[in-house]
């Protein structure tokens, strides 16, 4: 396997300034905020070596607290922005991470905006990784709903539907279109050579298929209201 012998890093992104669903990351789902249930996943997954919180706001680094094996980081005004790029935090918080001499040689970004992702997820997404054969990236998917195939989309032309693609040809059924899949956002993985090269989604990368209902991707108070409809089905199937 890729990461034996290979010492891991997780990091967990949370920025404090969420516009769309306020103080987002620290916003409970049942009883502990999204941030929390980050760092209780990543710190059980027995391969990860160090779990790392990076985050500019002060209530959100507080959380981490809770986690004594978690480095808890402040992030940088200057890379905290929405329109500041992935790989800049990823840089920062193994510079900070790496200054007692440890070096990692697997790097994990892991979503708190992806509330219902398992350690299982987690491991088999690093366990995609192949260095034997170059794939030094993996990620999770999910498959793309049928109502919303690529073949499908249309483009409108005053008041008259077109083509986006191409046309569907009478072919609307699940089986009649290819299978596609997309990032649902919840893990990525990549080696150090990758990141250091300022790279975390690499063009050839494999994938941990994931099913849609572990695939939230809390974005909007739509999905957190959706996350929390979720919650509370399974809280109920448990229960009973």
């Amino acid at each position: 396997m890729a990461f034996q012998g290979k010492k891991i890093v997780a990091i967990i992104p949370a920025r404090a300034g969420s516009k769309r669903v306020i103080y987002k990351n620290i916003r409970k789902l049942g009883g502990k905020s999204l941030v929390e249930r980050a760092m209780e996943l990543a710190s059980s997954i027995d391969i990860i070596d160090k779990v790392v919180l990076s985050s500019d706001g002060d209530l959100i680094l507080k959380e981490a607290q809770k986690f004594p094996s978690v480095l808890a980081l402040k992030r940088p005004e200057e890379i905290s922005g929405d329109k500041a790029p992935a790989i800049s935090y990823v840089h920062h918080a193994l510079a900070e991470v790496e200054k007692g001499g440890e070096y990692y040689d697997i790097i994990v970004i892991l979503q708190p905006s992806s509330p219902f992702t398992l350690a299982a997820d987690v491991r088999l997404t690093i366990e995609k990784l192949d260095f034997d054969k170059g794939i030094e990236a993996s990620v999770s998917v999910m498959e793309c709903d049928h109502a919303y195939h690529p073949l499908k989309l249309k483009r409108l032309k005053g008041d008259t539907l077109q083509a986006y693609l191409e046309e569907e040809n009478g072919k609307t059924a699940a089986h009649e279109i290819p299978q596609l899949f997309v990032r649902n956002g919840s893990v990525y993985v990549a080696s150090r050579k990758l990141v250091e090269q300022g790279i975390i989604i690499s063009n050839v990368s494999n994938a941990h298929i994931m099913p849609r209902e572990r695939s939230i991707d809390i974005n909007d108070e739509l999905d957190f209201s959706f996350a929390e409809f979720l919650f509370s089905k399974l809280e109920r199937k448990h229960v009973g």
